[in-house]
């Protein structure tokens, strides 16, 4: 049978549940998931050893949201991902039977995100577990004036060792390394470049993370979203990224669905629904 429970942890309410497959938790600050764990298997996503909500701060790990902006792709002067991973979501519903179970969360406009972004909305979060993760972000345009928006989901992928996994599916795919803008055509399975973001844009709805030190390929499907970013910020310097420890960069990959730059983002006029979509598992490799 499966079942959600609600607890306080990491300086937030969470919400951990439990199919007869996998466990996961999954935080109200910003809907983001921390763990999502196959019964038989080790965690897919990597979590750094501090957590702490109460910061303020962003938090390396797991799986952030990044919407009504993707990376730098908000106004000038605006932070970097969005201001839904900073929001406390509201509980709207809770569904479980058998074999899975659904966590509804939503975030509204409000005079507080008018101050950043000046537009009415609603932002509906679910999350579903049975043998594999779904995440699904509805946003609906509620005001009398189209806004756009790029987006996507931010996937900390735990892996043996970032220089030693690949990711399939992006073979023949036209893409840009962000940091100089030059653009190429990918040939073959993708290898990690030492820093920075790849972006890719895909011919597929699925790819697949390839870790041969952790016997296993996480398949990442992602529907809504133009672009797949592969990222890892190689080594840094003490304090550069918050949360993370000096070596964590080593132990994660983040395969993104998400739309990006500002020339792709999509417009809602009033009225107007945009869902985005991502699905996580994990299959042995013999």
């Amino acid at each position: 049978m499966a079942d959600i429970t609600f607890t306080r942890a990491f300086g937030t309410d969470v919400a951990e549940f439990s199919t007869p497959y996998a466990t996961a938790t999954v935080s109200f600050f910003g809907g983001q998931t921390l763990s999502f764990k196959p019964r038989d298997g080790e965690d897919l996503l990597f979590r750094p050893a501090e957590i702490d909500f109460t910061k303020g701060e962003e938090v390396h790990g797991g799986i952030p949201v990044c919407w009504p902006w993707f990376g730098a792709c908000g106004e000038p002067g605006t932070g970097k991902h969005g201001f839904f991973r900073y929001s406390r979501l509201q509980h709207l519903e809770t569904h479980w039977g058998n074999e899975s179970a659904r966590l509804v969360l939503g975030l509204f406009s409000s005079p507080e995100t008018e101050a950043i972004w000046p537009y009415s909305f609603e932002a509906i979060f679910t999350i579903r577990l049975s043998d594999r993760l779904t995440l699904e972000l509805t946003q609906t345009n509620t005001g009398d004036k189209p806004f756009a928006v790029t987006e996507g989901f931010h996937p900390y992928l735990r892996v043996s060792d970032r220089d030693n996994v690949s990711v399939a599916g992006v073979d023949g795919d036209p893409c840009v390394l962000a940091t100089d803008g030059v653009p190429g055509v990918q040939q073959g399975d993708y290898k990690p470049v030492p820093n920075g973001s790849m972006v890719f844009t895909p011919h597929l709805d699925t790819h697949i993370l390839r870790d041969p030190g952790l016997k296993r390929e996480i398949h990442v499907k992602g529907t809504g979203t133009k672009k797949l970013v592969v990222w890892n910020p190689g080594k840094f310097g003490p304090g550069d990224w918050q949360n993370l420890g000096a070596e964590d960069y080593r132990h994660f990959l983040c395969v993104e669905p998400a739309t990006l730059f500002r020339d792709a983002a999509v417009t809602l006029a009033p009225g107007e629904t945009h869902t985005i979509r991502m699905e996580l598992y994990a299959t042995p490799i013999a």
